[in-house]
């Protein structure tokens, strides 16, 4: 999907400063996230040490929470106005295809992501998912309206249109998917971020919709948070065991991957003669 990107760098002009972020100022959005990140997560201790196992679990999800939020505040507030990028919900041009194929391309590329299973990745909070699990109402806020509209304010809001700005659109997604996959921190999930974000940054870099991405991210994590609340899941070890076997389970994959290319390229055509070249200069949110 990304190998059909066109491959070309943007000029700066001289005496102008490059679009937010460089690829060295996206590794500094992460890295002070992770330090909000950590800050929060010593000021919280206190609190654990005398709540109930109902009120660390808020705690906690109001730290995360918190973290994500701050960082998207910092950056706004620290980045000229010049250089950053006007966050915008919608495209110029929303085109309803483009929401009509989501559900599906959400399903086959979720299918297709379930192989990572196989690499057998360390889960390091897969008891602090089953824990919050316990509590869906919460579950559900954090998992399905916080973390993608906080995650596309970020990522897809205001890091990857600098990088498109000053990259080649393979070198932007690659490096903002990256990012993404490494703010999720537990190793069975960073692979299956990154591949989520590719997915991602090349729908924004196609329909310049930050509304679409995250209408892809409530429903992907809509559908884990579903799959949470079966009590099967809650007390599995091994999530290969949820998995069909042999010639099914090649069949789901090949069915998955036919239809994410297909859905992937009606997009692709549907956006190809409206792709935006962001020409407009750079104005406060």
């Amino acid at each position: 999907m990304i190998e059909s990107l066109p491959e070309f760098e943007i000029q700066t002009p001289i005496n102008q400063s490059p679009a937010y972020p460089t690829i060295s100022e996206s590794w500094g959005a992460l890295g002070w996230f992770m330090l909000l990140a950590l800050v929060l997560g010593v000021l919280s201790i206190p609190f654990l040490r005398f709540t109930t196992h109902a009120q660390s679990i808020i705690v906690t999800v109001i730290a995360s929470d918190l973290a994500k939020a701050l960082i998207v505040v910092l950056l706004i507030w620290r980045i000229p106005a010049v250089r950053r990028h006007r966050l915008r919900l919608l495209a110029a041009r929303e085109i309803p295809l483009v929401y009509w194929l989501l559900p599906l391309l959400v399903l086959a590329q979720m299918a297709l992501r379930t192989l990572v299973i196989f690499l057998h990745l360390p889960n390091w909070m897969s008891d602090s998912m089953r824990k919050l699990s316990g509590f869906p109402g919460l579950s559900f806020f954090v998992i399905c309206v916080s973390a993608p509209i906080l995650e596309e304010l970020l990522f897809r809001g205001l890091l990857l249109p600098g990088l498109l700005k000053n990259y080649s659109p393979r070198k932007a997604i690659l490096q903002s998917s990256l990012l993404f996959g490494i703010i999720h921190l537990n190793p069975a999930q960073v692979v299956s971020a990154f591949l989520l974000g590719l997915f991602l940054g090349w729908l924004y870099y196609r329909t310049q919709s930050l509304a679409a991405c995250i209408v892809v991210h409530f429903l992907n994590n809509a559908m884990a948070w579903i799959a949470m609340q079966n009590p099967k899941w809650k007390n599995l070890e091994d999530p290969i065991a949820l998995l069909p076997e042999g010639s099914m389970l090649f069949l789901i994959m090949v069915i998955s991957a036919v239809t994410f290319a297909g859905g992937t390229w009606l997009i692709w055509r549907a956006t190809h003669m409206s792709i935006v070249t962001e020409s407009e200069p750079l104005a406060n949110a």
